[in-house]
């Protein structure tokens, strides 16, 4: 089955080009919601005015790309049975991470007190990005010491596309969504694709707010209208 994930041109990600004599802007999840917020709020955010650092969205961030390495990462040179590497490997792909973002959010003019406490919250959410991938993957419920290097594989082999930019056609239209992974069956076969996206918080008690129902819906039919040949595709909010 094709599967196209694109690579942005300069204008993307909420960028703009002049066609003619208008600025025509690209819409992302994040813009649309924005604009639906406030239309004002919308127009100062393509002013390029400098923005406030946040706390959870680098949590968030640092969550997010830990996932990405984990499910990119190489283990050519480990035995398919090793146990008891997972913990350890997920610990030091995570405080990478958050000394990245760290840095990035005390160079931002506008910032509140980083909180290094926050570090244990963002590990619990790791944890349960990758329970949620053990559970897409067959293989129920296991700790992460138990996880062998062979079940590891299987959960990557799932990963259609982690942190991957669709882009429409006619380029208007674009998202970076977190993962696209394969929906199996009880036989372990695909029947489908699952746009997911992460977050780190309680999940809702009832159902998706607003913006995040449209920005996975976005995403969903946006991958739908890239690969006219797609299986079926269920979007999903994956909290943890």
């Amino acid at each position: 089955m094709l599967l196209t994930v694109v690579t942005p041109g300069p204008c993307a990600g909420g960028g703009s080009r002049v066609e003619g004599d208008f600025t025509a802007h690209q819409l992302s999840p994040s813009s649309w919601n924005r604009y639906e917020e406030c239309p004002r709020k919308y127009w100062l955010s393509r002013q390029r005015l400098p923005r406030k650092a946040s706390m959870p969205a680098a949590m968030g961030t640092a969550v997010h790309n830990s996932v990405e390495d984990l499910c990119n990462l190489d283990l050519s040179d480990k035995d398919d049975s090793e146990i008891g590497w997972l913990p350890p490997t997920s610990k030091a792909v995570l405080d990478r991470h958050w000394a990245l973002e760290r840095d990035i959010f005390l160079a931002t003019p506008r910032h509140p007190r980083w909180k290094d406490e926050m570090i244990t919250k963002a590990h619990d959410g790791l944890v349960g990005a990758l329970n949620i991938l053990f559970s897409k993957s067959n293989m129920g419920k296991v700790g992460l010491s138990e996880v062998t290097v062979a079940q590891w594989k299987q959960v990557q082999s799932i990963v259609l596309s982690n942190e991957g930019t669709l882009v429409s056609e006619c380029g208007r239209l674009m998202g970076r969504l977190d993962l696209l992974v394969a929906d199996l069956d009880e036989n372990g076969d695909s029947k489908g694709w699952i746009v997911a996206d992460l977050k780190t918080g309680n999940p809702p008690k009832q159902k998706l707010n607003e913006k995040v129902s449209r920005q996975l819906r976005f995403y969903r039919d946006l991958l739908k209208e890239i690969n006219p040949d797609h299986p079926p595709v269920y979007a999903e909010g994956w909290y943890s």
